[in-house]
């Protein structure tokens, strides 16, 4: 840990207030207008005051001059007397109001703050960096004020994208990074350095978090202050490429290869490879197997900057609809922490697929490669097969393969034209369905629709592929399979979020503040509690915001079981945000307070506590958005049986 650096103040004066003992303060003239006779014939009794002063001063009628002398120093000496007195008198009702208004600022709950208490930020070395690289991020921290503050605590909230090589000063625990600093003397400074390196996705932006926690000497509370800044990802150290034939012909095996590759300034980190075939393409043979049977993902344990991994791989293209296609093979590198990818490079390279005669498609849930729907939606499909030539095709036979997900499909509940028959997994269409079938003419086409249900529960990806059997073609007998492309559908997490308020808990026991009903002119605080529930995919990049309503206040965070919960002055909103939320997981919690000041054209009706909240997030399975809304919440708290009938603004 970085020692403080003191700053002295400069030497402050102190007045000296001098008490006169007597405090008294006599009248010269009427000490001069005093007969020599009267002070004779008294001899015996006692002395007034006047006398006391002409015996003190030797004041007699023979020597005049003398006196007037000696009288005129006495004025002169007790003037004086007269100001310190006067000064005392200011100097202790100065004191006296200190003291009160010191008591007040003491019992005085403060929502904020005092100004220019601490200060500190968020730096990073560059605004933008490249993923994989090594990097720094400093968080300097001063005290500018002329009193110390004390019982510092510094918690740093980093993204899971940013993986820590070294900490200084070493924190005190890292599930968030914690420091308890302590006491920091006036214009002392300090810093926590953080060395590691971003391996987020390309084109993204990770926020780093400071939490600020200190007492002033001259206050009694704690206060917390929050810094944030964000970094952005423009590029990344490792590259992936491909390579192949720019134009096939369907059924005709083809070879491509992959690259992978890094820079020098990149770790050498284990990456995932994955590559996404259309589904008109069916893989042959692959140089380097994959590591998983359901998916085409191989783990690059180690690059090696002189030598990029390298493999080649084998497959065919169907046949297309009608006319020449350009179809896409990608490939995607990957650094997975914690379970979460961040992609780091992402190639697409386009074959053009020249047409053929017959030609069968098939389109499921509005796609024909990957399609998305939500639990309690209806898978619809179109299987349509397309004869270009000049000869008929004769005696053809359909059939609908469900190669995964048969579960989550309620096929006996569909509905179409024409139904087809049923057996397995499996739904076949000939020419007593569909009379195209027996014969389908050049230029003409046959096509098939249909609606299947979702079950509620099943596997969350569906895999569907159709073949058409053909016996003749132009009279010839000429036994042929036409494969279609190959679609897969992926069950969309069902995103809930949940936001309520309250005055009281569970248990009965007040966890607001302030009047309820709440009084036009007075303060109430409300406790608003937020919660998110995920479904059958992990979930990441989730942010959810609500406006703060005109007539309440941010109240500041009470707790967060996870992620980062803040208030955005300037925008004027709440934010929650959390990097991931996977399967499984226990719901999050985020808890705030709000105060509502109602005024006088409020008594009668309900005040908005929190409006209208939305999250958004990202399905990593289906590589699509997913959101939740909440209604917007008034001190009516449906929430809160203890507040019922509690709600409206009184006078």
């Amino acid at each position: 840990m970085k020692k403080h650096k003191k700053f002295h103040p400069s030497p402050q004066h102190k007045m000296q207030v001098a008490h006169d003992e007597t405090g008294d303060e006599h009248d010269t003239t009427h000490a001069q207008s005093v007969n020599n006779d009267t002070t004779q014939n008294h001899k015996d009794a006692p002395l007034s005051i006047d006398e006391e002063l002409k015996q003190i001063y030797a004041i007699d009628d023979t020597n005049k001059t003398e006196t007037k002398r000696r009288m005129s120093k006495l004025e002169i000496v007790t003037q004086p007397v007269v100001r310190r007195v006067l000064v005392v008198v200011l100097l202790v009702l100065i004191a006296v109001a200190a003291g009160l208004t010191g008591s007040l600022l003491i019992n005085q709950p403060f929502t904020s703050s005092p100004a220019s208490a601490l200060a500190f930020e968020v730096l990073f070395e560059n605004a933008e960096i490249m993923s994989g690289t090594r990097t720094t991020v400093t968080i300097p921290y001063r005290n500018p004020a002329s009193i110390p503050l004390a019982d510092l605590e510094i918690i740093v909230h980093l993204p899971d994208a940013f993986v820590v090589e070294s900490v200084e000063p070493e924190a005190t625990q890292t599930s968030p990074y914690t420091f308890r600093i302590g006491a920091v003397d006036p214009g002392a400074e300090g810093a926590l350095t953080f060395t590691g390196r971003f391996f987020g996705a390309v084109r993204t932006a990770h926020t780093v978090q400071t939490i600020m926690r200190y007492k002033p000497a001259n206050f009694s509370s704690h206060f917390e202050d929050i810094a944030s800044k964000s970094i952005l990802i423009d590029e990344s150290a490792y590259r992936v490429s491909l390579s192949g034939p720019d134009r096939v012909i369907p059924e005709e095996l083809q070879t491509y290869t992959v690259n992978v590759s890094r820079t020098e300034e990149g770790a050498d980190v284990p990456l995932e490879l994955t590559l996404s075939l259309p589904n008109t393409f069916v893989l042959g043979t692959s140089e380097r197997a994959p590591d998983r049977e359901d998916a085409l993902q191989w783990t690059i344990e180690s690059i090696s900057v002189e030598e990029p991994v390298s493999f080649t791989f084998t497959g065919y293209f169907t046949s297309s609809v009608g006319v020449k296609k350009e179809e896409t093979i990608a490939a995607t590198l990957a650094y997975v922490q914690n379970d979460t990818r961040y992609e780091q490079s992402r190639v697409e390279f386009p074959t053009e697929v020249l047409a053929s005669e017959l030609s069968l498609s098939l389109v499921a849930g509005g796609e024909n490669s990957n399609a998305v729907l939500l639990p309690g939606d209806d898978m619809t499909l179109n299987v349509t097969l397309t004869n270009t030539g000049e000869e008929a095709a004769e005696d053809i036979v359909i059939v609908l393969r469900i190669l995964e997900g048969e579960n989550r499909l309620d096929v006996a509940a569909r509905s179409g034209n024409p139904d087809g028959r049923r057996q397995d997994a499996t739904i076949t269409w000939d020419g007593d369905d569909l009379s195209r079938l027996s014969t389908l003419r050049g230029t003409e086409n046959a096509s098939i629709d249909m609606a299947i249900p979702l079950r509620e529960n099943g596997d969350d990806t569906i895999v569907l592929q159709a073949e058409a059997n053909v016996s003749s073609i132009g009279g010839i007998e000429a036994p042929r399979t036409i494969t279609s492309n190959r679609v897969t559908i992926r069950v969309a997490s069902d995103l809930q979020a949940e936001s309520s308020v309250r005055y009281f808990d569970s248990e009965g026991f007040a966890v607001g503040q302030g009047p309820i009903p709440p009084l036009a002119g007075s303060r109430t605080t409300y406790r608003v509690t937020w919660a998110l529930e995920g479904g059958v995919h992990d979930l990441q990049d989730l942010t959810m915001s609500s406006p703060i309503p005109e007539r309440a206040v941010w109240g500041g965070v009470v707790s967060v079981s996870r992620g980062s919960l803040g208030y955005d002055p300037v925008a004027g909103r709440v934010r929650w945000t959390l990097d991931r939320l996977p399967v499984g997981d226990t719901p999050p919690i985020a808890v705030f307070d709000m105060h509502v000041e109602p005024e006088t054209s409020d008594v009668g009706s309900f005040v908005e506590i929190i409006g209208a909240a939305r999250v958004s997030g990202y399905d990593t399975a289906t590589t699509t958005s997913v959101s939740a809304n909440t209604p917007a919440l008034t001190t009516e708290l449906p929430n809160d049986p203890q507040a019922e009938g509690r709600g409206v603004v009184m006078e």
